[in-house]
């Protein structure tokens, strides 16, 4: 084994010229805050939630949370990215959350360990921003049999 020293894309790498992207190192935390949303018993597979816009370049944070009532029925639902109303990837952030006991769930729970800290675009897979904006949206996999709600506080960090 040996001793090694390793920095942090937040630290600036002595051997290295180049100072760490901004958004790393000076970032500040903004918050999509949604407010109630009432879901309907009836509300069917395929129906969407809009839960805010978020720029490409944004990193969304690990306390991102969405707190829900029991809603009955409602055993599959995800939560990912649109654009101008077409879908980009629709289970990118979480996928195949349960909402028909009441809790709270992490917004990016499908993201692995060595996916969170990257900006949006990289979590789509893109190469380079794009410099727009996403919808951050939920999608019912599974029909709601009872009324409830929902309220999302996204996090994330934007130089």
């Amino acid at each position: 084994m040996a001793v090694v020293t390793k920095y942090a894309r937040s630290y600036k790498d002595p051997a290295n010229v180049a100072l760490p992207p901004a958004a790393f190192v000076e970032g500040r935390v903004r918050a999509i805050t949604t407010g109630p949303i009432a879901v309907a018993n009836g509300n069917d597979i395929g129906s969407v939630i809009y839960l805010g816009k978020i720029p490409s370049s944004a990193i969304i944070l690990p306390m991102s949370t969405l707190y829900h009532s029991a809603i009955t029925g409602l055993s599959d639902f995800d939560i990912g990215i649109a654009r101008d109303g077409a879908v980009v990837d629709a289970n990118v952030l979480a996928d195949g959350l349960t909402l028909a006991a009441a809790g709270s769930k992490n917004v990016i729970a499908a993201l692995a360990t060595g996916s969170m800290g990257k900006r949006l675009y990289e979590v789509l897979g893109l190469a380079n921003d794009p410099g727009c904006e996403y919808d951050l949206v939920g999608t019912f996999n599974a029909a709601a049999t009872a009324d409830g709600t929902i309220e999302a506080f996204i996090l994330y960090a934007k130089k």
